[in-house]
Formats: structure tokens, sequence, C-alpha cells
């Protein structure tokens, strides 16, 4: 069960990378017009990081499937980190979906940018965030060694910084993004932060 489990957040992941990412040519894209750009070198080095963790998230689990590397993977903790992949992975696709040809990994204008201020976005600020980093948590809990919560803790701090540069960028930006920010307080964890 330990393995179909494993092989399960796998293809989740692949089926992410396929359709989310596009087999990885968007976040290439997206890296390499934030360094063309130059709207900030933050953003850019924190897309980076994320690229580079999930690589460590995804080979590990590769690593435990074929043995190369043995953790231990209790069943709870592998069943809850297969859940949380799940629901993590659709909550990017659904507040994607709000945002429609707007969204972009790097800090960017879009034609005709405007606040989305329903669904997921009425909520928190970041939702996407919120979503990706509960699939990356469930995938360091599926995949636990000590090099996957580091990849996760470089995950968190790169979505924090992300958070950070969009809102003062956006804020700049658009109007009425100031606005935004008063109705919705909470950049990723509602009634938290």
């Amino acid at each position: 069960m330990t393995n179909l489990l494993n092989w399960l957040i796998l293809a989740l992941w692949l089926y992410w990378l396929i359709f989310y990412w596009r087999g990885g040519t968007k976040i290439a894209s997206d890296i390499q017009h934030s360094l063309d750009d130059g709207t900030s070198r933050l953003d850019t080095a924190a897309l980076i990081s994320i690229l580079i963790s999930n690589l460590v998230l995804v080979a590990t689990g590769f690593a435990l499937v074929f043995g190369w590397v043995a953790a231990p993977q209790p069943m709870p903790r592998l069943s809850i980190g297969a859940l949380l992949t799940f629901v993590g992975m659709v909550g990017t696709f659904y507040s994607r979906s709000y945002l429609g040809r707007m969204w972009a990994a790097d800090v960017t204008l879009q034609d005709d940018h405007h606040v989305v201020d329903t669904g997921p976005y009425g909520i928190v600020r970041h939702p996407i965030y919120t979503a990706v980093l509960t699939m990356y948590l469930g995938t360091t809990l599926a995949f636990f060694t000590w090099w996957t919560v580091l990849a996760y803790a470089v995950i968190l701090v790169a979505h924090i910084v992300k958070t950070t540069v969009e809102d003062d960028f956006l804020m700049k930006e658009l109007d009425n993004y100031s606005t935004y920010q008063e109705k919705v307080h909470y950049k990723l964890i509602p009634f938290i932060w």
C-alpha cells in the first residue's frame, strides 16, 4: 500500500506538471521573462528556489519508490500527505481558473490587468500559494526526510517573499489594489496571516 500511495503522489505531480505548468515550459518561460524584465530580482530568486525545491521533492519520491533511499513512511502520515497533495493540487487549478489569462508565475502585468476579488480571492489575496503550499506540505509529509523538510522550508520562505513582492508591485500598478487589501486582509492563511 505504501508504494501505491507513493506512486499516486508522483502521478498527481506528473499531472500537475503537465497541465498546470505545461510540462515545465511555463515556469521556465516565466523565469526567463523575470530575468529579462528585471522587475524584481527577489521574485526571480524565489521562482528559482521554488523550482529547485520542487525537483528535490519529486526526486525524493522517485528515490523512495525505487528503493534508492530508505525512509520510514508510516501509513497515517503517508495517507495525510497524499490527501494534502491532492487537495492542494485541486486548489491550485481552482484558484488559477479565477485569474484566467492574467496568471503568471513571475511578477508582471497582463493586458487589461485588474483586481480579482471573487471566489478564493475573496478569502485570501494569494490563494494559489495557499493551495500550492498545502500540496508541498503533503508531499513533504509523504516523502519525509531531512532534505524534503529543508526544501519545504525554502519553498515556504520563497512564497512569503513572493506575496510581499507581488503585493508591493500590484499596489504600485493597480489603482484599486489598496481597496482590495483593505477588503481582504489575509495573504495566505484565512483569519491568521
